[in-house]
């Protein structure tokens, strides 16, 4: 909240602030926020991240939308930065923004954008927070789907970027997004958010085939993508894990190396295969106390 309110923008700015059913005195917290500063307070049920944005989507009148998460930081020139872009480049209908990711060992990792198609596979069209999203283009895309745990922003811009968006990306990081240890959906159901990012990312691939648009460069990033996700779900569910593997990881795929596959995992995989490759990992996990 105080990076919000700390926001160097000159223009005209609505602040509202969306309370998800919360329980821990959140509620009180930005009723006495609201006495100080020129803000609404919209309280609610319980109903989830998405719903929460929805209804701050519908109640907003600006051209732009900044959403924020509790855990997120703004520097305090960030809305300033990408207002002044938007001016100079026409008005697109997304900047794609740089972020710094703390990771839960508190390691900070810089993520910079990726535009077009390959982004989108990578997830790498910004994040939620380090984005600036035109608040037309969110509505015309059906705003956040409110039956999905995960992968709710990809979802959103695949949405987006079928009607075929004016995007502009932004390398300079001026977000702060806070990975947690525990407690977020997304590390707590790891097999369902690995199977959600399987299937979204065959809605993509059918999508660009559909429209003559899948080529060689983004069939490996496809099936990069793919394999990150299939390594998580056959830790969690080895069958399943290896129905998706076989079905879509070709046989001369060979992985790349990232934060998540070492180079131990690599010449394994490369030397005994898929499965004697997780076999280490999940040693290695137990070893690690994961």
């Amino acid at each position: 909240m105080e990076s919000v309110l700390d926001q160097t923008y000159g223009g005209r700015v609505e602040l509202l602030c969306v309370d998800d059913g919360s329980t821990d005195g959140t509620l009180e917290i930005l009723e006495e926020y609201a006495e100080s500063y020129h803000l609404k307070v919209i309280p609610g049920e319980h109903q989830g991240a998405s719903a929460a944005r929805n209804t701050g989507l519908r109640l907003a009148t600006g051209q732009y939308i900044q959403f924020m998460d509790a855990d997120d930081i703004l520097f305090p020139g960030k809305i300033e930065h990408q207002m002044k872009l938007c001016q100079e480049q026409g008005m697109p209908d997304l900047i794609a923004g740089a972020f710094i990711r703390v990771l839960p060992n508190r390691k900070e990792r810089v993520e910079v954008p990726v535009g077009g198609w390959a982004g989108l596979i990578r997830g790498r069209l910004g994040c939620t927070p380090s984005n600036l999203w035109s608040r037309e283009m969110v509505m015309r895309a059906g705003g956040w789907t409110e039956t999905l745990a995960s992968s709710q922003e990809v979802n959103l811009l695949f949405k987006m970027m079928r009607l075929r968006p004016r995007v502009l990306l932004d390398d300079q990081p001026m977000t702060v997004v806070r990975e947690r240890e525990v407690g977020s959906i997304t590390r707590a159901d790891q097999k369902g958010n690995a199977l959600r990012i399987l299937e979204l990312r065959l809605q993509i691939r059918e999508y660009l085939e559909a429209h003559q648009k899948w080529n060689l460069a983004l069939e490996e990033e496809f099936h990069q993508v793919l394999f990150s996700a299939i390594k998580v779900l056959h830790l969690e569910a080895p069958d399943l894990g290896r129905d998706w593997y076989a079905r879509w990881i070709p046989s001369e795929f060979i992985p790349e190396r990232n934060r998540a596959t070492g180079r131990a995992y690599i010449w394994v995989y490369r030397l005994l295969g898929f499965e004697w490759a997780q076999r280490m990992k999940w040693l290695h996990d137990r070893l690690r106390g994961h």
